[in-house]
């Protein structure tokens, strides 16, 4: 899974990736953080 927060603007900040103790993809620990499922996230490109 993975966990994605944001800034107070909206603007994404970071991304967990969730694994267990084998490095298996498991579900994010309740209430360490993150946004709702279905929340916008503005990503800056940067220069082309």
């Amino acid at each position: 899974a993975v966990r994605v927060t944001v800034n107070a603007m909206g603007w994404l900040d970071e991304l967990w990736l969730c694994l267990d103790k084998r490095f298996a993809y498991t579900r994010c620990e309740t209430g360490s953080g993150g946004i709702a499922g279905n929340a916008t996230v503005k990503i800056w490109r940067g220069k082309r």
